[in-house]
């Protein structure tokens, strides 16, 4: 399994992806042409805008000049939505939605380009405070995010300066969840107000063209877990990756990497209890004490200012019928991302008899990947062009494109022909 905690603004991690040039241009490529705007019309140089296929595929990436306007080339015919940001304004999607689902599909044709994608962005709001530590002094350095209370992900965020003060800019109106971490650290990461726990988080209100100040935090000394990961014969075993998720709650809350003597120590944590999951290459991952279901996982429980030491793991290597695949969880020779996308168990290896897709791409459930496979599955699906394609089958598209064709088939049952999964 893999976990992963979104860190950086949502509206600030596009900015940095939106500076690559993407595939060239070739005479059957289309594109989208606009304009950025502040609310009282000025230009915005410097927005980036992307445009991103609503079915999958290549995306397209473009900055505002001077005049504000901008043109994404090198887009190949089909729907896209088509987002701008910029530092200090709000994030948006056309036409005027932060919404994913509710974005404007804009149309790209071949050799033609689609003109008056015009974004007129807001500054919205902001939230302002103050980070020390327990006895008042200011910490430097620190992250504060802020993100949507019924939401998943950040939607901005700032770093305090040697005063320890912060400004998050660019959020839309709304009720915000605000945290602040620093890492690596010995200090314990916390919402506001003074809680680790994201359900008991005080939401915090954001109006239009208003900075909500004094969301201020003193964080305190948290605990610490401490441990070895090592192979079934007692050899260390270096970069495998120790999450410490709160037991009841659904996410890493920190993590370490372990070093060459297989040592990891994992700081910062708040009081409470914790459920760990170790994870390397090569190797079946779990969850401690020696087991792939977290509802059997051993609590840990972790102080402030003290160590919990002695958490140790001993990971069972994958067998070599199967080739070694990052995040292979359960080593059968499928990542859980994959697993995770077709519905299989990913704690499970070869888990058998309960639907055609427990082993992918082992259709027939008998444990070897072969053409018995390739031809009741793939043949019928084979064709399918977007998701929505009555033959599209999310089993089958191992490169994640939208559509099902021969572009699978190399990445999906090349690699696995076969292959009969061990446990």
């Amino acid at each position: 399994m893999r976990f992963v905690r979104v860190a950086i603004a949502l509206a600030l991690a596009l900015l940095s992806l939106l500076v690559s040039t993407g595939a060239p241009a070739n005479a059957a490529d289309g594109s989208v042409s606009g304009r950025v705007t502040d609310q009282a019309g000025n230009p915005i140089q410097g927005a980036g805008l992307n445009a991103q296929p609503m079915t999958g595929g290549g995306d397209g990436s473009a900055i505002t000049d001077a005049n504000g306007d901008y043109t994404i080339g090198g887009l190949a015919p089909g729907n896209y939505r088509v987002a701008a940001a910029a530092a200090g304004f709000v994030f948006e999607l056309y036409d005027d939605t932060i919404d994913f689902a509710l974005a404007t599909a804009i149309a790209v044709t071949s050799g033609a380009d689609t003109p008056n994608i015009d974004f007129e962005l807001s500054t919205g709001g902001g939230i302002s405070g103050l980070v020390t530590n327990e006895i008042g002094n200011p910490l430097q350095g620190v992250f504060v995010e802020a993100s949507f209370v019924d939401g998943c992900c950040s939607n901005g965020g700032a770093t305090t300066g040697s005063d320890g003060v912060y400004t998050i800019l660019g959020l839309a109106p709304g009720s915000y969840r605000v945290f602040a971490f620093t890492s690596p650290t010995s200090l314990s990461g916390e919402f506001y107000d003074n809680t680790s726990d994201l359900t008991a988080a005080t939401p915090v209100a954001v109006a239009e063209g208003a900075v909500t100040p004094s969301i201020d935090f003193a964080l305190s000394m948290g605990g610490s877990i401490s441990g070895r990961v090592e192979d079934e014969v007692g050899n260390p075993i270096a970069g495998a990756s120790v999450d410490a998720l709160l037991f009841e709650g659904c996410c890493a809350f920190a993590l370490a990497t372990t070093s060459a003597d297989g040592t990891y120590t994992i700081e910062g944590l708040p009081a409470g209890s914790y459920r760990l999951f170790a994870s390397a290459t090569g190797f079946a991952s779990e969850y401690y004490d020696n087991t792939v279901d977290a509802s059997l996982a051993s609590p840990i429980a972790v102080t402030d200012g003290a160590d919990t030491s002695g958490i140790d793991f001993a990971l069972s290597a994958c067998g070599s019928a199967l080739p070694i695949t990052v995040g292979d969880d359960d080593c059968d020779g499928f990542s859980t991302v994959v697993e995770e996308f077709v519905g299989t168990n990913p704690m499970m290896a070869c888990e058998d008899g309960l639907s055609p897709s427990d082993w992918p791409p082992d259709f027939n459930d008998d444990q070897t990947v072969n053409v018995i496979d390739l031809v009741p599955g793939f043949k019928q699906a084979f064709g399918a062009t977007d998701v929505s394609d009555p033959r599209y089958d999310p089993r089958y598209d191992f490169n994640l494109d939208g559509a099902l064709n021969i572009g699978d088939l190399v990445p999906g049952f090349k690699f696995s022909f076969g292959l009969t999964c061990a446990p």
